[in-house]
């Protein structure tokens, strides 16, 4: 990875030092990333960026915050003739189109949404999250673990003395940036906050889930706001007012996405409750569930038909292009392109409309893939179930972790997830994974995350003056 000229440092570094020392170093960074809630596999192992790096990604952040917001502008405006040509083009199912029919108090744009990337040279996106995007208050977790490491601190020494600095991130930021949106949907100056978090499929509570928004919890009472996390069925609503245990909630955060309030058929897990409440205009959520009109894969696709070019605006559209790999409905291509997707697969990538993790996701060089398998995907395809993609190439990172008592070199494919809250870029974290997708990292053998820094190096020293 030539542009990570910073990470083959780091590698050095570590080569340099007792190997026992190491290997404590990374158990505990491990450990505590575990213990408070940031997941069960982290590596110490940082990618830095360069400033030319770090600006693309402003750059990019911007450009698709801009046109996400024009695309809600668009499909939920009932007067315009590519409101209803695009919500047939993003699925929006009669379910869906209930939201259409209100105003949320807290506003249809979603407050958070998450790009994930790969970076090889430059950025490609290959998915947009805006239902629920999570990961946000893990980036915080892994910052302040990586600033209390003995071992990442000495190689920050090492590389200042080099006349590198590697920034100090703003402890919290993302974190600071959600609380930010949640007061601002309210509308109030110190709101009572839920968190809202599911439980698993067998009605228990997620662990992981608790112990990560627990930490975002105590970090909102910290800043004097009265917060607690609840599960869906102690959410109340009479239909005027939500409240848990009969105080009145003014703004929910919630951890959760549509598939739970499609499987919440009878109404007895509480996940309809609160959109129920949200439509009433009784309560704002973050994210608003009428950002589930553009959480389709199709939403890169809007980006490339020209038939919806002019709401956009134009230059911008066309820089955003760069980024994103071409993006089709199967139901909508040509037949070549179906010829080409069944005959030369490794090109391609086959994903759900909707669909998140990695599930339903045929990556066509992927080997586990069989042929009747990627035929049959194609089938369902073309019925309109499934989206095409270009396959990008995904960097490969050989990332260095504890297996027993060694530190080995495990190669890994490696992606970058930059959120935006608030229209503004957030601390982002990157993901790696021995499998091709991502999203799918399973256990400490497969995948995990590592923490994402930004550096400069400190200009040359003009040459001094001599007067004689």
């Amino acid at each position: 990875m030539p542009d990570f000229e910073l990470v083959e440092e780091f590698q050095r570094f570590l080569e340099e030092q007792d190997p026992e020392f190491v290997k404590s170093e990374m158990h505990f960074f491990a450990e505590n990333n575990r213990r408070r809630g940031a997941g069960p596999h982290t590596a110490l192992y940082p990618i830095f960026l360069n400033p030319r790096i770090t600006e693309m990604y402003r750059r990019f952040s911007k450009l698709v915050w801009n046109a996400v917001e024009r695309v809600v502008e668009t499909v939920t405006e009932n007067s315009v003739v590519e409101g209803e040509a695009l919500r047939d083009f993003l699925n929006v199912d009669n379910v869906l189109r209930q939201l259409l029919d209100y105003k949320p108090k807290g506003g249809r744009m979603p407050r958070i949404i998450r790009p994930d990337t790969v970076y090889s040279g430059g950025i490609q996106t290959y998915e947009v999250n805006v239902s629920w995007p999570g990961g946000l208050f893990r980036v915080d977790l892994l910052l302040q673990g990586l600033d209390e490491n003995t071992l990442y601190r000495r190689f920050r020494e090492q590389m200042n003395a080099k006349g590198i600095h590697i920034h100090n991130p703003r402890k919290n930021y993302n974190s600071s940036l959600v609380l930010d949106q949640l007061v601002d949907a309210s509308g109030k100056e110190k709101p009572y906050i839920a968190v809202i978090v599911p439980r698993n499929k067998t009605q228990k509570e997620d662990l992981t889930q608790i112990k990560l928004h627990t930490w975002f919890r105590d970090y909102s009472r910290e800043r004097g706001f009265d917060c607690d996390i609840i599960f869906p069925d102690e959410f109340e609503y009479d239909g005027y007012k939500a409240s848990f245990r009969g105080r009145p909630i003014d703004v929910a955060y919630r951890i959760f996405e549509w598939h739970h309030v499609l499987g919440d058929e009878k109404d007895d897990q509480g996940y309809r409750r609160v959109v129920q409440a949200e439509v009433a205009g009784s309560l704002p959520v973050v994210n608003s569930f009428a950002s589930e009109l553009v959480s389709a894969k199709s939403l890169l696709e809007v980006f490339w038909d020209d038939r919806f070019r002019n709401i956009f605006d134009e230059g911008e559209l066309d820089e955003l292009r760069q980024y994103i790999p071409r993006t089709a409905n199967l139901a909508r291509v040509d037949p070549e392109i179906i010829r080409d997707v069944l005959e030369n697969r490794e090109r391609w990538v086959l994903k759900p409309v909707k669909g998140s993790s990695g599930r339903g996701v045929y990556v066509g060089k992927d080997i586990k893939v069989s042929a009747e398998e990627w035929r049959r995907t194609v089938e369902q395809g073309e019925k309109g179930k499934y989206i095409v993609q270009e396959y990008v190439e995904s960097p490969t990172l050989s990332i260095a972790v504890v297996r027993g008592d060694e530190i080995v070199q495990i190669p890994h494919y490696v992606d970058l997830d930059p959120p935006i809250i608030g229209g503004r870029m957030g601390h982002f974290v990157g993901r790696y994974s021995q499998d091709i997708r991502t999203a799918t990292m399973g256990a400490p053998d497969v995948g995990g995350f590592y923490p994402i820094l930004t550096y400069k190096k400190a200009s040359p020293a003009l040459p001094s003056k001599h007067h004689g």
